[in-house]
């Protein structure tokens, strides 16, 4: 995996230096919010489907995070835009049960090593349950990741000693090379760097929850049935949890996990907790910080003027007027 998202990030970052190299100039804007949704498919379409060509992104090319939502999950009212996602969402049907098929005829058991091919393994899951699985985890990916990355763009343009220890820890780590899975773990500043932006911007701002049982919580009853959801938003800028310095950024509070960062243990929790927690939370943590670092080993991010801050809850928290920062190569790289 590391590998793949390696090979995805290097085209993106080799873009990257050509887009600037061609104005002429040192530096140049580009909105990486763009930028990463259409790496996230990429990626996710390597790792998941094997696909190492624009399919996905032919499909998606004009889709937006809520969009995405709206068409794997949209009503079944046949007027208007609805016509339109059905459209689009058949297309992506069709092209993951057509990788799905065509995988199943040539697949070799033990011998899979995406996604797709370690659920083929096993005979006995259904198309069906295959493409659902598949649709959840790309979903996921793209809906989510693309935030993370572009709001930890902007902690670190805002913070730049913060930039320049993620910098140093990736030098020193990959000594000029790619990210090795070896190498993941060592990239403990940047892991707190993403846990801190997690913390103050998290992609899933409220986790809902339906009671299977009546259930006290304290001295409040929750009946069976009723829908319940955690405000985590609230919960992550909290100062009897987090301290007086709750809304700054200040990674180091994660120095020693998650577990202590906070008076509770539970505090921290952007990708839900226990037996329901998101299945894709360690596929994004080592995506994201390959990502982070390929970026800083190429370049210095400062956030540009034309930058409009407007967090804006769709489903995910995403920056509304996307993530426009100023690329600078570095000359030593």
């Amino acid at each position: 995996m590391v590998e793949t998202v390696n090979n995805a990030t290097s085209q993106v970052m080799a873009k990257w230096e050509a887009f600037v190299k061609e104005s002429g100039d040192m530096e140049r804007e580009l909105d990486v919010q763009v930028e990463f949704m259409c790496l996230n498919v990429d990626v996710v379409a390597r790792t998941t489907l094997g696909l190492e060509n624009n399919d996905f992104q032919n499909i998606l090319k004009h889709i937006n995070c809520t969009d995405l939502r709206k068409i794997l999950w949209c009503r079944p009212i046949p007027f208007g835009i609805n016509v339109e996602r059905w459209k689009v969402r058949k297309q992506l049907n069709d092209l993951v049960r057509k990788q799905v098929r065509e995988r199943r005829k040539k697949t070799t058991e033990g011998n899979n090593v995406d996604f797709i091919g370690k659920l083929l393994d096993n005979p006995d899951v259904r198309e069906d349950v295959i493409v659902a699985e598949l649709k959840t985890l790309y979903a996921t990916g793209f809906i989510s990741l693309a935030p993370l990355l572009s709001f930890t763009m902007l902690m670190l343009a805002l913070h730049p000693s913060w930039q320049e220890k993620a910098r140093q820890e990736v030098d020193h780590v990959l000594d000029g090379g790619f990210v090795s899975p070896k190498d993941v773990s060592k990239l403990t500043t940047i892991e707190m760097i993403l846990r801190e932006t997690l913390r103050l911007y998290p992609t899933m701002p409220l986790i809902t929850r339906l009671c299977i049982k009546d259930t006290m919580v304290g001295d409040v009853s929750i009946p069976k049935g009723l829908g319940v959801s955690v405000n985590v938003v609230a919960l992550h800028h909290d100062p009897d949890l987090w301290g007086d310095d709750v809304n700054e950024f200040n990674p180091s509070r994660f120095k020693n996990g998650t577990a202590t960062a906070a008076k509770h243990p539970m505090a921290f929790m952007p990708f839900a907790y226990g037996v329901r927690t998101c299945i894709g939370r360690a596929f994004s943590e080592v995506q994201c910080k390959v990502i982070i670092a390929n970026i800083f080993q190429r370049f210095e991010v400062k956030l540009s003027p034309n930058y409009r801050h407007h967090p804006v809850i769709t489903g995910p928290l995403i920056p509304k007027h996307g993530m426009p920062v100023i690329l600078k190569p570095r000359r030593n790289f």
